[in-house]
């Protein structure tokens, strides 16, 4: 658990983004705040309770978060980022990945995006073809429809190790 002291001067709803602005004095607390720019990437998602300004809460320290969505809902794979001074997050912005819609609750599950904003995830595969034991690495990037780029199909006998890049 991440253990948090809201410094700023408005409430933090429930599944709000959040811009971490230091530490709150002597106390092991992370001093946050509403975001201040559009478009942040470096932030934390509130959970289901707000953070009334001057207190301090504790939220999960995991990956993905839902987070609550303004605007036309966006559909999985679609760059989401912050509003500045506001308690949601919309599509047109960057920082986030959707990767699941709520549109009843107006909530989308999210994940920092990898690459500095962009939809796509780049991954490194070890391949080894099983008969001369050689090995040879391959770039690939999974994109927003998950497919893969440059397309490949994998022969008889190989093995493959995958490392993610975020």
């Amino acid at each position: 658990m991440l253990q948090l002291y809201n410094a700023g001067s408005i409430q933090i709803e429930p599944y709000a983004p959040m811009e971490t602005i230091g530490k709150n004095g002597t106390l092991a607390e992370i001093a946050i705040r509403a975001p201040s720019a559009a478009s942040m990437s470096q932030l934390l998602i509130n959970g289901p309770s707000p953070i009334p300004a001057g207190s301090s809460a504790a939220i999960p320290d995991n990956w993905p978060r839902w987070v609550a969505i303004s605007g036309d809902d966006p559909s999985p794979g679609d760059d989401i980022g912050c509003v500045a001074s506001a308690a949601y997050m919309q599509g047109g912005n960057t920082g986030f990945l959707c990767l699941v819609m709520d549109a009843d609750a107006n909530i989308a599950l999210c994940r920092p995006a990898g690459g500095g904003g962009s939809a796509t995830m780049d991954i490194i595969q070890a391949v080894s073809d099983g008969a001369s034991g050689s090995i040879s690495t391959k770039a690939l990037t999974l994109k927003a429809d998950l497919s893969l780029s440059p397309n490949y199909t994998q022969s008889s006998g190989t093995t493959i190790c995958s490392y993610f890049k975020l």
